[in-house]
This record gives structure tokens, C-alpha cells and sequence, in this order.
């Protein structure tokens, strides 16, 4: 069932027509005013026309600010949008990079064997490897010399092999899915990235 949407809801999702609606209301109020003031014909009285064209410069005024910050309101949110989007393709690019750079050979890197600071140690060197530190510290201190971290690195492995970016502990993870469940979905999000 389709949820009716409240007035404000409206207002919010059609900002135009509240711009419009609001320099009608303000144009109608101008004209009121002019035959309120004249109360009958026009006038021929500099003073009365004075009077009339300060309320109309005020009321103009008024529109003028409702569409500044309306216009301003817009900028505010096409900027955020912007900023995600070309975060989020700087971060997918990122990624694309480190999956055609990685050879993913299991037998390298992945050892069910090997405890877990022993194949995190292999994930650093193969993040070294790809021109990418070692260490999260090194990146900060000099972040010009590398394309990344070794962090950046593990966010694409995690999501090859769980599609998530926030996931349990990798290790766990592919201690659970085993080598053979491992090569395939690696094949599968390569594969998804061409």
C-alpha cells in the first residue's frame, strides 16, 4: 500500500513550486496593496507611488532571498553528491587498479596452515609488491610514494570474496571458505570488473 505524502514531504521534493507559490502569494500581496493604498484610481500623487514602490522593492527583495537560498540549498546538496560521487569513483578505480595488478595466486599468499599475523605478513608483502605500504603509518608519513595501503588492499580483497566492505575478520572468513572457495570468487569479481 502506497503511503500518502505530507504536505512538507511535498514541499521538499518540489522546491519550485514553492518558489512559485510563494512569489505568487508575494505578487498578489503587491497587488492588494496597490488598491488598498489607491483605494480607487490610480493615483497621481508622487508620494503615494513612492510609498507603493517601496513595498513592491521590499517584497521583490523578499523573492530575491527565497531564491538565493534556494539556490543556495541546491548547491549544498549537488556538492555533497558530487563529493560521494567522485569519492566513490576514486575508491572504484582504486580497487579496479589493485584487481587487474593482482595476480591472485592463492598458493602465495594463502596457507590454511598459516596462523593469522603470518598470512596478514603475506598480504603486506604482496601490497608491497603492487607499489601500495606496507604499513598504514608509512602511507601517512609519505603519501606521495605510494598508490595506497595496505588497508585498501585488504578492503579489495574482503570484497571479492564477501561483496561487503564490512565484514568479520578476513582471516576467520576464508579459514571458513576454504582455498578452492577462495580462487573462485576471486575469478568472479575479476571477471565482474572487465
Amino acid at each position: 500500500m502506497k503511503r500518502r505524502m505530507s504536505f512538507l514531504e511535498y514541499l521538499k521534493r518540489n522546491p519550485i513550486m514553492v518558489s512559485f507559490c510563494l512569489s505568487t502569494g508575494i505578487v498578489v500581496s503587491c497587488l492588494v496593496f496597490y488598491s488598498r493604498y489607491f483605494n480607487g484610481p490610480i493615483s497621481t500623487d508622487i508620494d503615494d507611488w513612492a510609498g507603493f514602490a517601496t513595498f513592491c522593492g521590499f517584497s521583490l527583495s523578499l523573492i530575491s532571498i527565497i531564491f538565493i537560498f534556494m539556490t543556495y540549498r541546491s548547491q549544498q546538496e549537488l556538492s555533497s553528491i558530487l563529493q560521494f560521487e567522485s569519492s566513490f569513483f576514486q575508491w572504484l578505480e582504486m580497487h579496479n587498479s589493485i584487481y587487474n595488478e593482482c595476480k591472485v595466486d592463492i598458493e602465495k599468499y594463502y596457507d590454511e596452515n598459516d596462523d593469522k599475523q603470518t598470512w596478514f605478513d603475506k598480504i603486506k608483502e604482496v601490497a608491497g609488491e603492487m607499489g601500495y605500504a606496507k604499513e598504514v603509518k608509512e602511507f601517512k608519513a609519505n603519501p606521495g610514494m605510494y598508490k595506497a595501503h595496505v588497508g585498501d588492499v585488504s578492503t579489495v580483497l574482503r570484497v571479492a570474496l564477501t561483496s561487503r566492505t564490512n565484514t568479520p575478520d578476513m582471516y576467520e572468513i576464508m579459514q571458513v571458505l576454504g582455498k578452492d572457495r577462495i580462487a573462485k570468487r576471486f575469478e568472479v569479481a575479476k571477471t565482474n570488473l572487465k
